[in-house]
């Protein structure tokens, strides 16, 4: 008899243990399911609203007058960097001398643009401009405003934003 509820212990457990990993199955199954049927839906949105913006159905917030002013006195630019709230985007960029490189500020925090020379030699200051070098916006811009500037040197010379010293790029001018 001892060893019939022993066979029905071992058995029951057997069942219970089947039943567990089956209901694990379930639900790694359906929360992977959920989770590609969300990430189809964020997809979604992102490009509803990427074709929104692109057939202008989305109102574009408007200029300030300053940038209006940089807008108008801007030659052009060759390469465009991007600052985020994760830094530099790209963080390194090539480029040939007397290019321009457009800094947009993308983050939701001011940028000041400056050299920097913690890793590389500093860009040369050749102008009576603000800092150390010619490379320095002189002041912070804030979010979707954008500042312009020509590499004239060639070399490897590093840019940092001086408000957030740890959030730092490399641009080298051949």
């Amino acid at each position: 008899m001892d060893h019939m509820s022993l066979r029905t212990q071992i058995g029951l457990l057997a069942l219970l243990l089947a039943c567990v990993f089956i209901l694990y199955l379930f639900t790694k199954g359906g929360s992977r399911e959920l989770g590609n049927a969300s990430n189809t839906s964020q997809r979604q949105m992102e490009s509803s609203l990427s074709e929104s913006i692109r057939e202008g159905k989305v109102p574009l917030p408007e200029f300030t007058d300053e940038t209006k002013a940089k807008l108008d006195a801007s030659k052009g630019f060759q390469h465009l960097v991007s600052y985020t709230d994760g830094g530099f985007e790209p963080r390194a960029l090539a480029m040939s001398r007397g290019e321009s490189v457009r800094f947009t500020n993308n983050s939701s925090m001011n940028l000041w643009i400056a050299a920097d020379g913690s890793e590389v030699q500093i860009y040369p200051r050749t102008k009576e401009v603000c800092g150390s070098s010619d490379l320095d916006s002189c002041e912070p811009f804030m979010p979707q405003d954008f500042w312009e500037f020509t590499f004239e040197n060639a070399g490897t010379w590093g840019i940092v934003n001086n408000l957030d010293k740890a959030k730092s790029g490399i641009i080298i001018v051949e």
